[in-house]
């Protein structure tokens, strides 16, 4: 549903290229993390938006898998939940969500959740009008 790739963005008249990973999706490609890739492009590597991007496509499948949870915070704890304990129901053991992710440890949780986090910050100071996707969230 979400791929990721390598692209050359040229921001310029000097015609200089900068190699990103960009995310494309059913509507196109994801261009807020382009911009954020751009903004970084200096100062960040190609493994840290192989990451970022890993994340990003992660909660938009959430986003897919939950389409009723309207309120955003509610929903970035419950994926934060989902990352720690997986998707699959105990008892049944299916997982109705079809998400069927495993539990992540402690480590690859601690940096999902922070990658979104800086990336929402970013997009909420460069798009003030966009809706906060985790207003406040801390990590408990």
């Amino acid at each position: 549903m979400f791929v990721t790739t390598r692209a050359k963005v040229i921001v310029d008249s000097t015609g200089a290229a900068s190699e990103i990973v960009i995310v494309i999706t059913p509507n196109g490609v994801l261009l807020p993390l382009i911009d954020y890739f751009r903004f970084y492009a200096a100062s960040k590597s190609l493994s840290w938006q192989k990451k970022v991007a890993q994340s990003v496509i992660l909660f938009m499948d959430y986003l897919v898998a939950n389409p009723r949870e309207r309120n955003r915070q509610i929903l970035f704890q419950n994926f934060a939940l989902r990352l720690a304990t997986g998707t699959f129901n105990q008892h049944t053991k299916l997982d109705p969500s079809r998400l069927c992710w495993a539990p992540r440890s402690p480590v690859v949780r601690t940096r999902t959740v922070h990658l979104l986090t800086d990336f929402f910050k970013y997009i909420k100071r460069d798009r003030p009008q966009a809706e906060q996707l985790n207003p406040e969230y801390e990590k408990t």
